[in-house]
């Protein structure tokens, strides 16, 4: 699926506003560090930081979380609106389910940590956060001697995955400032056989662009698992019309207002895509990444090793799709150059 680039002042537009997004995560990730020093101070596990972590992530906030609805001014609930507290909202497998308390990430870890063999390295983690996936990584390859590296372009992220990693004091992390739009690699140059992971972070580059996938594969990568809200970028119709979204900064004012005067959000498997391409258009989320890595499977550079849309959904309106693929060609430093 080939579509043209957003026009320049559309892509000003968004870089002004991914500016302001990590501006904001890194004033909301300042008040998690207090607490991990505390947390760790006391001699708290790994495992216990991630505990705490997934608890306050998942405590109940409304069939659908407070912070959505605020974000969505009409919701057509259908069948589920009657359902009884404390129960909630979400997806799994493509479809809306109702369950007890917020789904978990667990199975797609642990996809993850069966991938790595003994002779991987290093793992890295682009727009890691607080750390809390590496630290997951961690627990599932507790022997492995693996240097885990945390880039984030947030200094409170990258502080406080520092912190959560101090929890374990035979693991080996490093961070690193990291802006997908102006990637340095050198930090990787030392390592031969790295895994490299993304989660819900390529989804705030509304355009990643060919200049990104290509230096990625000029490294010594041989892995890579995204789970990223992309699974509406396989359907063309959804594409192209997102993309005339993005094209325009004022088509995309339009496009806010009429969500925000108009059309529900409606609650029934037959919408759970349409609604996670809505839920991207009106966060300015990413548009071209299921296009690149098909491209790259395409040029024969990488092989799909897994691929799961719409496979789990904390929001219920922005699903995580796993992908993942493995290197058939090698690396610039190996011999042979990542395409141009």
């Amino acid at each position: 699926m080939v579509h043209a680039e957003p026009a320049a002042d559309a892509l000003s537009f968004f870089a002004k506003d991914r500016a302001s997004r990590i501006a904001t995560y890194d004033e909301g990730w300042s008040g998690f560090i207090d607490v991990i020093a505390a947390h760790v101070a006391r001699g708290a596990s790994l495992a216990e930081l991630v505990s705490r972590y997934d608890a306050a992530i998942g405590e109940y906030s409304g069939f659908i979380a407070e912070r959505i609805r605020r974000q969505i001014p009409r919701i057509a609930l259908g069948p589920f609106a009657s359902v009884p507290a404390p129960r909630r909202l979400a997806v799994v497998n493509g479809r809306y389910v109702v369950l007890p308390e917020a789904p978990r990430m667990d199975a797609l870890f642990d996809t993850i940590a069966r991938a790595i063999d003994p002779a991987v390295d290093c793992i890295v983690e682009f727009g890691c956060g607080l750390g809390f996936n590496l630290a997951r990584l961690r627990l599932r390859l507790p022997h492995m001697p693996i240097t885990y590296i945390a880039c984030e372009p947030s200094e409170h992220g990258r502080r406080a995955a520092e912190l959560v990693f101090t929890a374990d004091r035979h693991a080996r992390l490093e961070s690193y400032p990291f802006d997908y739009g102006a990637a340095g690699w050198r930090f990787l140059d030392r390592f031969r056989k790295i895994v490299a992971v993304t989660v819900h972070s390529v989804e705030q580059v509304p355009v990643l662009g060919a200049a990104f996938y290509r230096a990625l594969l000029a490294t010594d990568i041989v892995h890579c698992f995204h789970i990223e809200p992309v699974g509406w970028q396989r359907f063309t119709n959804l594409g192209e019309t997102i993309h005339g979204i993005h094209r325009d900064p004022r088509t995309w004012q339009q496009f806010m207002h009429d969500c925000h005067q108009g059309g529900a959000f409606v609650v029934e498997d037959a919408r759970v895509v349409d609604n996670a391409a809505r839920w991207s258009a009106t966060c300015g989320y990413n548009i071209d990444l299921l296009a690149l890595i098909s491209h790259a499977v395409d040029r024969g550079d990488v092989a799909l090793t897994a691929l799961a849309y719409d496979v789990v959904g904390i929001n219920p309106f922005n699903p995580s799709t796993l992908i993942a693929w493995k290197r058939t060609r090698g690396s610039a430093r190996t011999g042979t150059a990542a395409p141009h």
